[in-house]
């Protein structure tokens, strides 16, 4: 080939990767792949974004307001399956950090893609390193942008330096609903120095998974004793320092989906500056509430599950979630919605005489409701106390409330196998009993 077959041949290539990885930000108009990922390459949209508070983290080693990188971030973008048929539909979306950088979904994956959310995987954020911060910042602005997002339905996982990372992005952006923080607490070392816990937004539903080896265990005392004005639930599985298996995500999923979705009374929503303030050059975040998309998302959740369930008992505990979800969502002013609406109304009507739903609600659902009970009681019971540095430290009167909550859900576990109860009576005593088993 002679030189101008040569440059041509290189115009050629660079051509064809233009708005590939590598190359520059991929263009809005890039084909997405459905139930699959894509590599997406974004810049951050505010370089004069003020990162100051940050500043001492981990001793300076993960200072952001040190990252002089501004492009070339990347995420690994899932879409669910119907993405691009179904256009009208919102998502809502997770966003995942890794200690050691290239996130994935991992365990998470089936229930993730089960469920049809949108998962944001980050690239560049991991520990030791200043850029973390800046690539949640330049994957955020560039999702919200690309892909249809349900407003206010936003979370954040991470696993040890990610879980710290994640209490951080929550505070960065508006609507981020929930955190779970995997095999570590929140992030620690401010400037000026202030406690995170105690004034963490009350509007930011806050989970946490834990095994029973990890050497930052005590740290999920942190989070139920110190959270003063968040929601927050833990559990905990046999393994260390490591991803929470499939099981403890969905029941800290399922319990962070019932609170945003299900709950009758939801946080305050304060409209003024985040408590960990960051002077932003276009304003601080302020709170964006869980918009009509996201509860059309939750109906959509549980339509499918009104499909899948069996027997009467079962099928109207799915049409009274149904019936909140609309209620709360205010989705009547939809006219299709309405008129199922009117339907599930009469079916729930009819079904809840039957004998059979008569029974269960006298025996396997109260059994249930009262574990779920003695569990929120203990819940504030543990939380008037002080977590103690490096152990996990339970008084004699909070075990012995653990210890009836364990009871109370291996008695629905023992005496309503059969029943859609059994499966989270199990993994709930299955985690207080290893707590138990590492109290001091």
């Amino acid at each position: 080939m002679n030189a101008a077959g040569c440059y041509g041949l290189m115009l050629a290539l660079l051509s064809m990767g233009a708005g590939k990885v590598g190359a520059a930000p991929t263009p809005m108009s890039e084909t997405l792949k459905e139930d699959g990922t894509t590599l997406i390459e974004c810049d951050v949209r505010d370089v004069k974004e003020n990162m100051a508070v940050y500043s001492r983290m981990d001793g300076g080693a993960n200072n952001p307001a040190k990252s002089q990188k501004t492009t070339e971030y990347h995420y690994t973008l899932y879409l669910p399956k119907g993405y691009h048929e179904n256009k009208d539909f919102r998502y809502p979306c997770l966003f995942i950090s890794s200690p050691g950088g290239n996130a994935k979904m991992g365990a998470m994956a089936e229930r993730l893609k089960r469920d049809e959310w949108v998962v944001v995987m980050l690239q560049e954020a991991k520990n030791g390193s200043t850029d973390w911060l800046r690539n949640f910042l330049a994957a955020h602005d560039d999702v919200v942008e690309r892909v249809r997002i349900a407003k206010g339905a936003k979370y954040c996982t991470g696993l040890s330096g990610g879980a710290r990372a994640s209490s951080v992005y929550a505070l960065m952006r508006p609507g981020v609903a929930g955190i779970i923080c995997q095999a570590a607490g929140f992030a620690y070392e401010f400037e000026p120095p202030r406690n995170i816990y105690e004034s963490y937004p009350s509007d930011i539903l806050v989970a946490g998974s834990y095994g029973d080896t990890d050497s930052n265990l005590f740290e999920s005392m942190e989070i139920l004793r110190n959270l003063k004005k968040s929601k927050s639930q833990v559990r905990y599985f046999k393994g260390g320092h490591a991803w929470c298996p499939e099981s403890t995500f969905s029941s800290l999923l399922d319990w962070m989906e019932a609170a945003s979705f299900l709950s009758s009374t939801k946080p305050v929503n304060t409209m003024g500056p985040r408590p960990v303030t960051v002077q932003k050059s276009k304003g601080t975040p302020k709170v964006e509430s869980l918009g009509p998309e996201a509860f059309q998302w939750y109906l959509r959740k549980c339509k499918r599950g009104l499909d899948a369930a069996q027997g009467n008992p079962e099928r109207a505990l799915v049409l009274e979630r149904l019936l909140t979800v609309v209620a709360n969502g205010k989705l009547e002013q939809n006219k299709a919605i309405a008129v199922e609406t009117q339907a599930w109304k009469s079916e729930l009507a009819k079904i809840k005489q039957t004998k059979e739903v008569v029974d269960f609600t006298k025996t396997a659902r109260k059994a249930y409701t009262d574990a779920q009970a003695a569990e929120a009681a203990c819940m504030m019971q543990l939380r008037k106390g002080a977590p103690e540095y490096k152990n996990l430290k339970i008084s004699p009167a909070e075990i012995q409330a653990l210890k009836r909550v364990v009871v109370a859900y291996r008695a629905v576990e023992k005496n309503y196998p059969e029943s859609s109860f059994a499966g989270a009576s199990r993994d709930a005593a299955d985690s207080w009993e290893v707590a138990l088993s590492k109290a001091q």
